[in-house]
């Protein structure tokens, strides 16, 4: 059934409020028309009754109108409510202007089981002088309807249906039930256009919004469900890739969460975390790519997901109080490699049984683990090939992972190191050991963290690894 059709059954009973259950919570108020001094701060009482017995989760709305547009505009409220089932009444503010005015007061309850209980419209006057307010019995009390159960009709609201009844009023006219409609569209509408202005002015939000437009993200659209407080914008930049941050208000932001297949760059405390940068290092090292980027975000703290190699692995960071709290990463299991090792293993421990029982013979003598690995001046000319096809990332990885090569080849075993195990390999008296940290430094900050690099920075840096190198050789 058509959502306006309880509305157009208040009309046609003289404006009169039928009573009826939404689901299991019934909302109620003992007038439907209240007066108060300006300035007064207009707190009105309604009745809840929880018939299902059961705590119901859902959300308020409250949504104050102005009568007269001349009066300005109004002020929608959507806030998180629990009913438990001992609760008997909640208060709703509508407000303590300053002048004389007369508003309407919009109340519904969304329930988390998909109902919703919309208490009938209240009228709230806001006099000048204390004498204006008149003396006359209380309006009828207001019962809210149910709007997710369409097969109920209206029933006897109480005395106010009766007297007017009896006193033969007529049907409103046509023209009020389309002003009607059009006032509850619009009510929907700033409602909607409210929360989706508060979220944007949030400082967290904003900030989000302004990391997106930073890497050439422009927003394309936008949705709100103020009866839920959630909201979400949607983006998009040149080569079609897309960004959205979602999240939920109540008077304050709960959370923000930014979401895009894009690779973000790295805010400057991760890039400068060593454990950060360790893991950034090791996952290009295995060739794993970056992937897109997720943020979860409060007031309080954000947490960083980046992803690699399609998933394959993500880096988390958490940042609270301007520093970086904690970076773990995270691998997702692949069974192949791991199917293909068992096999291995099985198959050489099949063979080792065979040659003993024919007699022991002597098996080939095992490999260098550095043997077939690239060597640090193959690694530095394939560095040097990306930069000069301007590809300037994977150009300072391999300069650095050529200066880590060698100083493992020196110092160590020969196999793949960080940075931080390279330095400390050189160990604190080692000559080379500030030239070092500032060429794998500074190989860091363009290859992940997005800086620029200087002109003709690599060259003079890709000539100084290559005098390294042939030190090395050379001692």
């Amino acid at each position: 059934m058509n959502r306006r059709y309880p509305l157009l059954v208040l009309l046609l009973l003289l404006g009169a409020v039928g009573a009826c259950t939404a689901g299991e919570i019934v909302l109620s108020a003992p007038q439907s028309e209240y007066f108060f001094q300006v300035g007064e701060e207009a707190e009105i009482t309604l009745d809840v009754d929880n018939r299902g017995g059961t705590n119901v989760p859902g959300m308020l709305t409250v949504a104050v109108v102005p009568a007269d547009a001349a009066q300005g505009g109004g002020r929608t409220q959507t806030k998180s409510l629990t009913i438990f089932r001992d609760l008997t009444t909640i208060a709703v503010d509508a407000g303590a202007p300053d002048a004389p005015a007369t508003f309407t007061l919009k109340v519904s309850f969304a329930g988390s089981d998909g109902k919703t209980a919309v208490l009938p419209e209240i009228l709230i006057h806001f006099l000048g002088e204390t004498s204006s307010i008149p003396a006359t019995e209380p309006a009828a009390q207001v019962t809210s309807s149910a709007a997710a159960s369409p097969g109920g009709q209206a029933q006897s609201g109480g005395t106010a249906i009766d007297r007017a009844v009896q006193a033969g009023q007529t049907v409103q006219d046509a023209a009020v039930l389309r002003e009607a409609m059009a006032a509850e569209d619009s009510a929907a509408a700033a409602a909607t256009e409210d929360l989706l202005s508060r979220a944007m002015a949030d400082p967290t939000v904003a900030d989000l919004d302004g990391r997106l437009r930073a890497e050439g993200f422009a927003r394309t659209g936008n949705t709100a469900d103020p009866a839920a407080g959630t909201f979400l914008f949607s983006y998009q930049r040149d080569g079609g890739t897309g960004a959205q941050i979602s999240g939920a208000m109540d008077d304050d932001l709960r959370f923000a969460r930014l979401d895009t297949a894009a690779s973000l760059d790295v805010p400057a405390l991760l890039a400068e975390n060593e454990t950060f940068y360790d893991y950034m290092s090791q996952l290009t090292t295995e060739g794993l790519p970056r992937g897109g980027t997720t943020i979860n975000a409060t007031h309080q703290s954000e947490r960083l997901a980046f992803s690699f190699g399609d998933g394959a692995a993500f880096i988390n960071a958490t940042i609270a109080d301007s520093a970086v709290q904690e970076v773990s990463l995270q691998r997702r299991f692949n069974w192949i490699p791991f199917a293909a090792l068992m096999v291995g293993l099985v198959g050489a421990f099949a063979l080792a049984m065979r040659r003993r029982q024919m007699g022991g013979a002597e098996t080939p003598e095992h490999e260098s683990p550095a043997a077939g690995a690239p060597s640090p001046a193959e690694i530095l000319a394939l560095a040097e090939e990306r930069f000069a096809a301007g590809e300037m990332a994977p150009a300072y990885r391999g300069a650095a992972r050529a200066l880590r090569r060698q100083i493992a080849l020196a110092h160590g075993s020969g196999s793949e190191i960080t940075d931080g195990e390279a330095l400390a390999l050189l160990g604190a008296d080692d000559p080379a050991r500030i030239w070092a940290e500032t060429v794998l430094d500074n190989c860091s900050r363009v290859a992940f963290a997005g800086r620029e690099p200087e002109s003709d920075e690599f060259k003079k840096m890709s000539r100084e690894i290559r005098e390294y190198l042939g030190e090395a050789r050379a001692s």
